[in-house]
């Protein structure tokens, strides 16, 4: 496991610890697991509608999340879709006071709703974890986050995995053509 533990963690922080991860050659899929309801759930629905439009083939966003309620079915559907695929499994997380605002990336999935006392399986081959409360606080501290925690987590997540799936300068111009398309006027 790999804490990068602190809120400064950078994009290409990120991005090293991603790109050492993935096979040569590996197509990547993205999970983006978490409720747009919750505000501290929602580190993966905003990575997914950070991503879409990249190229990268994403598994829940903000208009079509992927939560502990249909995760299972979503993800046997998407290893039916692409058995050989790399999947990076990204999700909010609860962490001691001094991890708060961290990120965590875990070799073997992650286990979905684990901050809420669920026990499911393992999903992904990587996991990233943003930490947006302390477990201290409990799975209700969720609702009381504020956006800008978990915005920010989401914007580097998927910076980091843009950046170690396409390279800085393709990342860039991906994200640039996302960005205009997801932006009105």
């Amino acid at each position: 496991m790999t804490y990068l533990r602190n809120s400064g963690a950078t994009a290409s922080d990120i991005c090293e610890s991603v790109r050492s991860a993935i096979p040569h050659g590996a197509e990547i899929v993205v999970l983006c697991i978490g409720s747009d309801r919750v505000t501290g759930d929602c580190v993966g629905p905003l990575t997914g509608y950070l991503l879409a439009g990249s190229g990268m083939t994403v598994y829940g966003s903000l208009a079509s999340p992927v939560t502990a309620l249909n995760v299972r079915e979503n993800y046997e559907l998407l290893r039916r879709r692409h058995p050989q695929a790399f999947v990076i499994a990204v999700d909010s997380a609860l962490g001691t006071d001094g991890e708060v605002g961290s990120v965590v990336i875990m070799h073997g999935g992650l286990r979905p709703a684990a901050a809420v006392g669920k026990s499911m399986p393992a999903v992904g081959d990587l996991g990233i974890a943003g930490v947006v409360s302390s477990r201290r606080l409990g799975a209700g501290s969720l609702s009381g986050v504020r956006l800008a925690l978990p915005f920010s987590l989401a914007s580097r997540i998927a910076d980091g995995i843009r950046f170690a799936a396409f390279g800085r300068r393709h990342a860039d111009e991906a994200h640039g053509k996302a960005f205009r398309k997801q932006t009105p006027g």
